[in-house]
């Protein structure tokens, strides 16, 4: 395991109620009703098309320009996990290359990495605006392992969701499922390698690994 790469909201960054806030801000000004479903279900669909099955086609400009300028504002209050850095530090002692594989766009991203000191860990970040297929297809991994010059069997992939494991398992990668978010009940996910319900847990066996 040779290299590794992290998806960024739910497994390094605690930032989903954010989001959730500014769609449920959004949807009820609108008058649609924000279910409890609707979280989960924003999580698995890229913004451009889920803010085109509840608005006008007039009005997804409009409403996704919105979400991006929430986004920005809200970059310097999410944080990560705690835990977290204390394992990018430990696979930063080892001099284990290191990448960011996530859905959000570029300019947040970015900024979420810098305003939490994260970024000093990755060599390389590959976003949803970086690709033209998104998760679960595997271009974006692709993309790193190509970066890398590193073989998908010695590349392990973190991430909170089931499409980072479906992308991660086409591409013949190491599926970490990261189960410590909270904010749902995180089933046993078949497409993972392994599964880790605490960050701690994660460290110990991250430790094991590099022994």
């Amino acid at each position: 395991m040779k290299h590794w790469v992290f998806d960024l909201d739910g497994t390094l960054v605690d930032s989903f109620s954010f989001y959730f806030d500014i769609l449920k801000t959004i949807f009820t000004e609108t008058g649609i009703e924000f279910k409890d479903e609707h979280p989960r279900q924003s999580l698995l669909t890229p913004v451009p098309h889920y803010v085109a099955k509840f608005f006008e086609e007039k009005r997804v400009a409009e409403v996704i320009a919105r979400i991006n300028t929430q986004s920005n504002e809200d970059t310097k209050n999410i944080r990560p996990f705690d835990g977290v850095e204390k394992t990018l530090q430990h696979l930063a002692s080892k001099n284990i290359p290191m990448a960011v594989w996530t859905s959000r766009d570029l300019n947040s991203a970015s900024m979420i990495l810098n305003h939490t000191g994260l970024k000093q860990y990755f060599e390389k970040v590959v976003s949803g605006t970086c690709v033209q297929k998104h998760k679960p297809n595997p271009e974006g991994l692709e993309q790193i392992i190509q970066v890398f010059g590193s073989k998908p069997s010695e590349t392990v992939v973190v991430g909170d969701h089931e499409i980072d494991m479906l992308g991660t398992k086409s591409a013949g990668a190491v599926g970490v499922r990261a189960s410590w978010h909270g904010y749902w009940d995180m089933e046993k996910c078949s497409h993972a390698t392994h599964q880790f319900y605490t960050t701690d847990a994660f460290h110990k066996w991250v430790d094991e690994s590099l022994l």
